[in-house]
């Protein structure tokens, strides 16, 4: 049998990107010299894992060598998504497209294990309110972002682009081409922000939740993720432009952090996270999305957060823009009883145990 005719491939195999031209000579390169380490991996006739190698087995004119997939009791396609999460070196925005290309495979498989539970129940059907949880079809974007540890915006978003057009969904999902610069190329509105900007496309965070940081922390000392446009209302002493990459300079002080858009959010998280933890940075506020499912997010819960009950709307010279689809979520780095009390007016205040 030819494994390397797409039509012997597993429908879960064809949800992960093909490497590049280049990349797949150097593998099959490495093959030639090396031999192939990794046997292709088959289930029921078709190759499950290995679609990459096959085709470098090919053209290094190496015969492959195959083993049989065993379930140990997970599904196919359950065990390519957890092999290749782990394994590749995927960005968030490859996972997000990844997840939306999973969604229609996640469906069906759900829908066989309920006609089995029902089989079970004795009559093939089941009421929707007896159908265990585990089993109920996946179809909500937070599922997907759990699933797949990215947020709801990239998994709406990317959504957007592939209804668009496919070809440039393919270029992100290949990690060719970024959700921003799809959405820049597709002429598609920014209307959802992962992790909300003061900078990224000229949007801006509203005066009033700007304020309401300054009543906080006295005064605004830094803000590592800004411009001049953005600091006329910030008024940080201190503040570094993308130019400047405020991830290579030194953090201190009161800190305002509105991240950068894109992959690149989760690092000045992080950052801010680590200097506060020194000691660098005595005060901070942070404005994030609520993607309290990703992993980024989850060290934030040990700070108190404001998790606003409207939607954040962000502007620019040329006004109001809309509101994106998620809630906001303003982190508060200190000791401090303030925030609370500041920041009640636009949300739900949560306080960590431990204070």
């Amino acid at each position: 049998m030819n494994y390397t005719d797409p039509q012997n491939w597993h429908p879960a195999a064809g949800l992960m990107p093909l490497l590049s031209a280049s990349d797949l000579d150097d593998l099959a390169n490495d093959i030639r010299e090396n031999g192939l380490l990794s046997p292709i991996v088959l289930h029921a006739g078709t190759v499950l894992d290995g679609r990459n190698r096959a085709l470098a087995c090919k053209r290094a004119g190496v015969t492959p060598h195959f083993v049989t997939w065993e379930s140990n009791g997970a599904s196919p396609l359950s065990w390519v998504i957890s092999l290749n999460l782990r394994r590749r070196h995927l960005s968030d925005d490859q996972r997000a497209a990844i997840s939306l290309d999973a969604k229609p495979l996640l469906e069906a498989e759900a829908r066989q294990r309920q006609q089995e539970a029902g089989k079970r129940f004795g009559n093939g059907k089941v009421a929707f309110d007896e159908t265990p949880k585990a089993i109920k079809p996946i179809h909500v974007r937070e599922e997907l972002a759990n699933r797949f540890d990215v947020s709801q915006y990239r998994v709406q978003a990317v959504q957007k682009i592939k209804e668009t057009d496919e070809s440039v969904f393919q270029e992100v999902k290949a990690g060719t081409l970024s959700i921003p610069d799809a959405e820049k190329k597709l002429g598609l509105k920014e209307r959802m922000r992962g992790i909300t900007s003061s900078e990224s496309a000229e949007w801006y965070t509203p005066k009033r939740y700007i304020e309401a940081a300054r009543e906080v922390l006295g005064t605004i000392e830094l803000d590592p993720a800004s411009c001049e446009d953005a600091n006329r209302i910030v008024k940080a002493d201190t503040f570094f432009t993308e130019e400047d990459d405020g991830l290579k300079k030194d953090w201190s002080g009161r800190v305002w952090l509105n991240p950068p858009y894109g992959d690149i959010g989760p690092k000045f998280v992080a950052r801010l996270l680590h200097a506060y933890e020194e000691g660098d940075v005595q005060e901070a506020i942070l404005l994030v999305n609520n993607a309290t499912e990703t992993k980024w997010f989850r060290p934030l819960f040990e700070q108190t957060i404001c998790f606003s009950d409207h939607r954040v709307k962000f502007w620019n010279e040329t006004g109001l823009g809309e509101s994106p689809a998620h809630g906001s979520s303003f982190v508060y780095f200190g000791h401090g009883k303030k925030f609370a009390e500041v920041f009640g007016q636009f949300g739900a205040v949560v306080v960590p145990h431990k204070q």
